[in-house]
């Protein structure tokens, strides 16, 4: 039995796999079926259109589930549930299977994951051609898809795994406004994404590398050096050296080298990691962005800035701890320009 909730959506049914994967369409909500059958639909939307077999499909719709039991008519049966729920729901799908095999054939637009990525895909190709301003309504639009954490309701280590990867192209498409933004001199609302950004994952060198860009525009050499520090202290503790561009990268902003002010100098350099070490993306609380301060600003926009003429490597208020903790409480430290903050579920 499907249950409607109020919820805001669009003109047309949707399959929506962040958040609870479910569909929606205007106003209303349309649930899915046990875990099992959202399962299911996960492995089968992630395979885009490739044939999955009966191996596959026990390993996602069983994800770290020991079973004694007979699990193909199983399966065959939540594929003819899948069939109903979804057409019920308005989704129109072709769901063919061969005994052995699935395969789902869905309109691509119909689905919010890939709609986000073809948003994502188009919004890469316009920033290589120059055309900022067209980048940016191209990455709003994909973010605008991300509402939740990938299938939230659904638990297990494979689920996890995929969770994640797609928490890193929402992460990237994050990175990626923000570099388009701060190449049209709209560096300030910037800021405080950047540090909700670093506190979640402090090894990310390019979120670092705008961050700084947007500090140097707003003349604030003191946060650059704060900010410079905090990402080599970081770096000296993972692997014992300092990331050299953004040293090179500091000493020019500090030489106030002209050519820095020009939109192509925030892109960054592609040969360098984007991530140092093994920082990974924090998945684990985005589930439930109200336990997360960082999601609500009650760090990165109320607390004090150093104020000029301070030692920005001579913190008064450090807390106790290694490198690693320092950077951490970067958006602690640090007051912002902008009071929006960057978490799933709302756009930037």
């Amino acid at each position: 039995m499907t249950g409607e909730i109020a919820v805001p959506g669009g003109a047309r049914p949707v399959l929506r796999l962040f958040g609870p994967v479910e569909v929606s369409e205007r106003e209303k909500r349309w649930s899915l079926g046990p875990p099992q059958e959202r399962r299911l639909l996960v492995a089968l939307v992630l395979a885009e259109g490739d044939t999955v077999g009966l191996a596959k499909i026990e390993e996602w719709v069983w994800d770290g589930v020991e079973s004694e039991r007979e699990r193909s008519d199983a399966i065959h049966k939540l594929a003819s549930n899948l069939r109903r729920s979804l057409r019920r729901a308005g989704i129109q799908v072709d769901l063919p299977g061969t005994g052995m095999a699935y395969r789902l054939i869905i309109d691509d637009d119909l689905v919010d994951v890939r709609r986000f990525r073809a948003h994502v895909k188009r919004a890469a190709r316009l920033m290589a051609e120059g055309e900022e301003h067209l980048a940016s309504q191209a990455l709003a639009d994909a973010l605008g898809w991300c509402q939740g954490a990938p299938f939230a309701s659904l638990p297990g280590p494979l689920i996890g795994g995929v969770r994640a990867r797609i928490a890193r192209e929402v992460q990237d498409a994050r990175l990626l406004l923000s570099e388009a933004e701060i190449r049209q001199g709209r560096h300030r609302p910037q800021v405080a994404p950047l540090i909700g950004l670093l506190s979640e994952d402090p090894g990310n060198t390019q979120a670092t590398w705008l961050l700084m860009h947007a500090y140097y525009r707003e003349g604030r050499l003191d946060l650059v050096q704060q900010v410079q520090d905090r990402a080599n202290a970081y770096a000296r503790e993972e692997t014992a050296t300092d990331i050299q561009e953004l040293r090179e990268l500091g000493q020019r902003m500090f030489d106030k080298d002209p050519v820095l002010l020009n939109p192509e100098s925030v892109v960054f350099p592609r040969e360098v990691p984007p991530r140092y070490a093994s920082t990974v993306t924090r998945v684990d609380r985005v589930d439930d962005p109200e336990d997360d301060p960082v999601s609500h600003g009650s760090a990165a926009a109320e607390e004090e800035a150093p104020q000029p003429g301070e030692d920005p490597a001579q913190p008064s208020a450090a807390p106790a701890g290694s490198a690693r903790d320092t950077v951490i409480n970067l958006g602690e430290r640090v007051k912002t320009y902008h009071a929006d903050t960057m978490y799933f579920g709302k756009q930037p």
